[in-house]
Parts: C-alpha cells; sequence; structure tokens
C-alpha cells in the first residue's frame, strides 16, 4: 500500500511539475486577468452581448466535451486554452 501511495505521489510530482502544466497554468492566469480587465472596462450593453455569447460558446463545448471520456474532454479543453491564448499573444504582437 506505501508503494501506491509513492507512486501516486511521484505521479502528481511529474504533472505538477511538467512544462505542459506550468504553460496551461500560465495561459489560464494571463487570459483570466485579461480578458476581466477588458471585460470591465466594457459598456454594460457591450458586456452583456459577450457574455451571452460566451454562454451560448459554453454550451456548445460542454455539449461536446460531454460525449468523450472525461480525461479526453479535460485534456482537449486545456489544450485549447493554451492555444487561444498563443494566438490572442500573437495578434497582439501584430495590433501593436
Amino acid at each position: 500500500m506505501a508503494l501506491g501511495k509513492w507512486k501516486e505521489f511521484g505521479a502528481y510530482w511529474r504533472a505538477y511539475s511538467s512544462e505542459w502544466y506550468k504553460e496551461t497554468t500560465r495561459a489560464a492566469e494571463h487570459l483570466a486577468s485579461s480578458s476581466l480587465t477588458l471585460l470591465e472596462n466594457k459598456p454594460e450593453e457591450e458586456r452583456r452581448i459577450i457574455l451571452s455569447k460566451a454562454q451560448s460558446l459554453s454550451e456548445k463545448l460542454t455539449n461536446v466535451v460531454a460525449s468523450e471520456a472525461p480525461m479526453v474532454g479535460a485534456v482537449a479543453l486545456m489544450t485549447a486554452l493554451r492555444v487561444h491564448e498563443q494566438l490572442i499573444q500573437e495578434q497582439a504582437k501584430q495590433n501593436g
């Protein structure tokens, strides 16, 4: 039993220490902070429109992910988050 706990601990350690984990959490934090800041500065009507579209997209994503195995859905969402954040960074460089 003790060996199983060490293996589990090792798996968590490798996951949390991986570059993929670090990149994913960095992307999530960056997207959250920049998106929420920008959203807060929008006029009320524009915020409602954005939030309504976001809700609709969230429902679509939920429906797609629900048809997959939980692990597949989780990895796909995390990958999409990283790709989306990279795309935004590239667009910002081109516009800035």
